[in-house]
Formats: C-alpha cells, sequence, structure tokens
C-alpha cells in the first residue's frame, strides 16, 4: 500500500473526489483535471496491473493506493474512504469530470448541509451519433464519507441498501457528469463487458440469484452484441426481481429494446402489460406496448398508448435512457393518428410538441411530411 502526493486546499475541506482504477488508468487525467481546478482532494485507488495511472497521479498530485485487483469493486470503493478527512465523497469513475461551476455549486450546497443525505447526480454518455442524443442516468455519486464502508456488490458496487435501511434522505442534485468518449470505444466497452461478466459469475456464486446481477449480466452480452444470451439474462432478472422495483423495470426495458428474431412478439406484449401493472405510466414501456399494437392492427390502443405517454408518462432517472423519449412519445402519437386517416390532429400533435422543443429537428421532418402529403 503507498500513498503520494497528498495536498488539499484549507478553503475546501467539504468535499472529496474518489477513483478506483481497474483497466482505465488511460482515462484518468479529466477526471483527476476537475479536482485540480478547486483544489479539492482526490483519493485513487490504483488495482491496475500495467499502472498506466502513474503519470497522471503525479502529475495531478493526488493520493494514491495501490492495492491488488481483487475481483471486487465493492472492496475499492470502501477501501477509499480509509484515507479521507472531508465529510463527503463524490466517486467519479475514470474518464468522468464535472464542470468547475457546477463542481463550484455542488460544495456550495455540502457545505451547508448538516444532516446525512446522499445524492443522485446525472451521468450523461460521451456522444458518439450525431442523429440522436447520449443516454443517460442518475446514479448515487455523493454520499456522506462514513457511507464509504457500506458498498456492497463484486460488479455493481452500491450503498443503496445502507441508505434505504437507515432512512437516510436520497435528493437528485442538479449537477451533470460528463464521460470522454474513449469510454464508448468499441474495444474499452468489451473488454470492460467480458470484466462484468467475471465478476458477475462470481457475485452468483457468492450470493445466489440476483435480479441486479441477471441484469449486469445481461447489459455485458448487449456490449459484446451476444443477444440470446442477453435475453436469457434479462429473463432471469424479470423471473427474481420484486414487482415494483428498478430491478424488475430494467429487465423489461432491456428486453423491449431486443430485436423481435430475439424476444418474440407474444412475449415482447405479455412483458409490457405484466410491467406496465406496477409501472402504469412508464413512458419507455407505454411508447414499446404502442409500437406493437400497431403491428397487429389495433391502431386505437396504439393511439392511446402514445398518447399517454406524451402527456403523462414518466422517466426513471435512475435507468439509462435517451433525452429525447418525450419526443419519441410525440412522433410515435403522430404518426398512429396519420395511420388512421387523422392528418390534421396529427399535425395538431406535432405543432404542439414543436412548440415546445422548438428545435426538434426529427418532428420537423414528421410535420413537414405530413404537410406534403
Amino acid at each position: 500500500m503507498e500513498e503520494r502526493g497528498f495536498r488539499t486546499s484549507p478553503g475546501n475541506a467539504i468535499l472529496t473526489i474518489f477513483t478506483v482504477v481497474t483497466d482505465d488508468g488511460h482515462l484518468l487525467e479529466p477526471t483527476l483535471g476537475c479536482s485540480k481546478r478547486l483544489g479539492l482532494a482526490h483519493v485513487v485507488v490504483d488495482a491496475s496491473v500495467d499502472h498506466q495511472a502513474v503519470r497522471w497521479i503525479k502529475r495531478y498530485s493526488a493520493q494514491r493506493m495501490v492495492h491488488p485487483w481483487c475481483d471486487d469493486l465493492a472492496v475499492l470503493c470502501r477501501l477509499a474512504g480509509t484515507l479521507v478527512r472531508t465529510p463527503w465523497l463524490l466517486w467519479l469513475e475514470p474518464g468522468e469530470w464535472i464542470d468547475a461551476e457546477e463542481l463550484k455549486r455542488l460544495v456550495t450546497m455540502l457545505a451547508g448541509r448538516h444532516h446525512p443525505a446522499v445524492y443522485y447526480l446525472l451521468i450523461r454518455q460521451a456522444q458518439v451519433c450525431q442523429a440522436s442524443e447520449p443516454e443517460q442516468c442518475a446514479f448515487l455519486r455523493v454520499m456522506p464519507t462514513t457511507y464509504a464502508s457500506k458498498f456492497v456488490g463484486r460488479v455493481r458496487p452500491s450503498i443503496l441498501g445502507s441508505v434505504a435501511a437507515d432512512g437516510v434522505s436520497i435528493e437528485p442534485f442538479a449537477c451533470l457528469i460528463h464521460r470522454d468518449r474513449r469510454m464508448a470505444a468499441r474495444e474499452f466497452v468489451s473488454q470492460r463487458a467480458r470484466r462484468n461478466i467475471r465478476l458477475a459469475d462470481l457475485e452468483l456464486q457468492d450470493a445466489g440469484p440476483s435480479a441486479s446481477v441477471y441484469n449486469a449480466l445481461a447489459e455485458a452480452f448487449v456490449a459484446l452484441e451476444m443477444l440470446p444470451d442477453a435475453a436469457a439474462e434479462y429473463r432471469r432478472a424479470l423471473r427474481y426481481a420484486e414487482p415494483g422495483t428498478a430491478d424488475q423495470l430494467e429487465a423489461a426495458h432491456g428486453l423491449m429494446a431486443l430485436p423481435e428474431r430475439i424476444v418474440p412478439a407474444d412475449e415482447r406484449l405479455s412483458v409490457a402489460t405484466d410491467v406496465l401493472r406496477s409501472f402504469p405510466l412508464d413512458l419507455p414501456l407505454l411508447c414499446a406496448l404502442g409500437l406493437e399494437m400497431s403491428y397487429v392492427g389495433r391502431l386505437d390502443v396504439a393511439v392511446r398508448c402514445f398518447e399517454l405517454a406524451y402527456c403523462h408518462g414518466q422517466i426513471r432517472a435512475d435507468l439509462w435512457h435517451s433525452p429525447d423519449l418525450r419526443l419519441t412519445a410525440a412522433e410515435g402519437w403522430a404518426m398512429m393518428l396519420a395511420r388512421q386517416g387523422r392528418r390534421q390532429a396529427a399535425v395538431d400533435v406535432l405543432r404542439r410538441s414543436l412548440a415546445e422543443n422548438p428545435h426538434a429537428a426529427r418532428l420537423e421532418c414528421r410535420l413537414a411530411e405530413l404537410l406534403s402529403a
């Protein structure tokens, strides 16, 4: 175990950033840079084999703890807390960063917080395709330092179980975590997926069946384009998930996103209708069900699904989702109306949505098509 170069600005004794390095030390520079700009302490638990992180840690004067790779991300997260002297922790993965002004707001908010709480921060994937917005998801990333010792999970380390058991407040905070484009590189995604499959298998051996771990396996198989395997794991997750939980909804979203050659139409209808009993206003499921209804000629039901999704649909922030989902609902609603021969109603829907989203090019294209027909 080794510690180097730890300096904390006296004016920033509120928050320490911690990062765990495994196979991603080459991504560390932007992550260390955001703490350096504000003089915040930064602890790096280095479990890498090639130690690519060392040069960045030295350059940014972070504190380094060396620990052998142990096939358990939660163990490494817990270790970070043993070096921290500030009351609050922010967890950033290599390749993640927060803009300086937003990080300042976070520190200011925490300085005035005198009761324990944990905070969701929104993470946005790197932009890899100009045709659509990158997906985003809210994760628990800010916590009292005392909670660092409560991380569990080899593959998806989390403090959520302890937080819920303790009755600690869970709150969102408007602070966006960006991700480096290299985190979306094919080679890196595949390497990470293979690692996560190994960790998930070990966790299942340790603790038995778990919907969360099956979802992690499915996510990894999707990344590797092993879609039949992904479907099998999502089905297992649905089997073990408690109704009304994020695990159930994640598995349902995952199955519905797979192609019909992998998940047949009757299964898709069954999954959507079953999980909608627990999440009757879930926007992605309503859109998926609307599409399935259109395939079997039930345009009346499809219209109702897309209308409900657009007007009242809810998006679960702590699951990966596109920020364009409500535009998808508007587009689906308009297209189903047009297929019913209700052209003016479809035009009205698109104009209504464009009034709320004036730069939505996809809706402008749909409107132009309808008006020129």
